[in-house]
């Protein structure tokens, strides 16, 4: 079993960092942050959780949600194998991880093209974050 694909990184978008403080996600995606011994609740404007693929890059890196991908996708276009080079946002969007040109919003270039899923077939390399430009730690 992949445990990496269930370890979670918090960006804190006042502070402009990850946070390195313990978090916990109940009920209903209530985001708690614990604190001197207690749990206190998280305003969840404050943080952006992101979520581990399971995938590492060519350089041996976790992907996570919000990272800027470069990616070699093969397929079978009904002739062989092929490959379509990406670079994309990494997001969730109806139940898989996939790219997007877009780092606010699922959108591809041609509803007609083929819209990679994160696998592991693929090859990858981390070029950026969507905090990028924005100070990082």
């Amino acid at each position: 079993m992949n445990t990496d694909r269930f370890k979670f990184r918090v960006w804190d978008n006042e502070g402009k960092c990850y946070s390195t403080a313990c978090f916990f996600i109940f009920g209903e995606g209530e985001l708690f942050v614990f604190i001197g011994g207690v749990f206190h609740k998280a305003n969840k404007e404050r943080y952006t959780v992101e979520q581990c693929t399971g995938l590492k890059d060519e350089n041996g890196k976790l992907i996570f949600e919000g990272d800027k991908i470069g990616m070699t996708h093969f397929y079978f276009d009904g002739c062989g194998e092929s490959e379509r080079n990406f670079i994309g946002y990494v997001m969730w969007n109806k139940g898989e991880f996939v790219l997007s040109k877009n780092q606010e919003k699922p959108e591809y270039e041609n509803e007609t093209e083929i819209i990679p899923h994160l696998s592991w077939g693929d090859s990858f390399e981390i070029i950026g974050n969507i905090h990028d430009g924005e100070k990082r730690t």
